[in-house]
């Protein structure tokens, strides 16, 4: 029996990582090719990592996960470093009850302070590095991935990021699974063309939707943009639409929504205007459904999936008049992307290909 933890930290519940999270329990403990595993999350977490909020607690979902062997800690002090030592704490915890066969870490520091628990217990697990974000990010010390045996790179970008820093035999490419979705089917409906983003409120910072409604104000189409999501910067972005009367073009869904994609009934493209990504899950659910991708070509992610002009098309961080005339060229109809060749783009990411991966990883 291989007994395998997933734990994390400094996430909201309602991120990219958490879906892929809650989609691998969920493939193991259905697959009849996984019933030699048994699998395991824990999640720390505090809301602030370096002194930066992450989200508040009233934006934190703690029913993300459906792992049946699941936990969730908070800190409980007003004091990073006591909360730190809090999770120390849980995480020895957690070892010195179970022996896991593989541990999987999201963070640089986790992957340290696990070699260093490793040690102490006097444990044999394999340590997986599985960074989600760039090194550009700023969230976490990239090196600190030195201390896993081996690392999940989930994007080219990342993989290539880390086998500058260390050893390339470390480092494996092991992108995310997405599931493999009914087209949405686009064509001949009356209401105008719409434009979506799904994720996290960030008016600047890694999401700079600021940039999305400035191509908006530059584009000389008339088109419907989507906002679909929450986050911290939610007033910021009402208070700009209002200000450059944005309202005839930009429509907002606020929340969370367990499936976004029926929000609307017809969508033309997902837009993402990124400062930085990991392997962007958001884009791997539109291509799944016929949705091209417009993106930015942020140092990791989205260029692993979008390959233009088949399905999509990149353009430089913060080139809001490049964005604004390829939404305008969507709208002219003289860019167009055909919906089946779009979900047949990326069968490498879909779920029978990911079990293969992961077979191998666990063998």
């Amino acid at each position: 029996m291989k007994n395998l933890l997933i734990i994390t930290s400094y996430i909201s519940g309602h991120g990219g990582m958490e879906r892929i999270i809650n989609k691998i329990t969920n493939i193991i403990e259905s697959s009849p090719l996984f019933t030699d595993v048994k699998i395991s999350v824990v999640s720390l977490s505090d809301g602030v990592y370096l002194n930066k909020k992450f989200y508040s607690k009233a934006d934190r979902s703690t029913d993300w996960i459906e792992c049946s062997s699941k936990k969730i800690i908070d800190g409980k002090f007003s004091i990073t470093k006591l909360n730190k030592l809090y999770h120390v704490y849980h995480i020895v915890k957690v070892l010195k009850k179970e022996k896991f066969s593989h541990v999987i870490s999201t963070g640089p520091g986790l992957c340290y302070l696990l070699s260093k628990v490793r040690w102490a217990l006097k444990q044999d697990f394999t340590i997986f590095g599985w960074p989600h974000f760039s090194s550009s990010s700023g969230n976490g010390e990239f090196k600190f991935f030195g201390y896993s045996d081996r690392n999940l790179c989930i994007s080219k970008g990342i993989m290539h990021e880390l086998d500058i820093l260390l050893p390339q035999s470390k480092n494996i490419l092991f992108p995310n699974p997405v599931d493999h979705n009914e087209i949405k089917i686009q064509h001949d409906k009356p209401d105008g063309v719409n434009f979506c983003y799904i994720g996290r409120f960030i008016f600047e910072g890694q999401k700079r939707i600021k940039d999305l409604l400035d191509a908006c104000l530059l584009s000389k189409t008339n088109f419907t943009l989507h906002l679909i999501g929450d986050g911290p910067d939610y007033k910021l972005i009402v208070d700009y639409i209002d200000k450059f009367k944005l309202k005839n073009k930009v429509v907002i869904h606020r929340g969370w929504h367990d499936d976004p994609w029926r929000i609307l009934e017809k969508i033309d493209a997902l837009i993402l205007t990124s400062a930085y990504e990991g392997l962007p899950t958001v884009i791997g659910e539109a291509l799944s459904r016929g949705i091209p991708c417009i993106s930015s070509d942020c140092p990791t992610g989205p260029s692993d999936f979008i390959n233009d002009p088949i399905n999509g098309k990149l353009f430089k961080i913060g080139a809001t008049l490049v964005l604004s005339k390829i939404l305008d060229d969507i709208v002219n109809k003289e860019l167009n992307f055909d919906p089946i060749e779009t979900q047949k783009s990326i069968e490498y990411f879909y779920i029978d290909n990911f079990v293969n991966r992961l077979q191998s990883i666990l063998s």
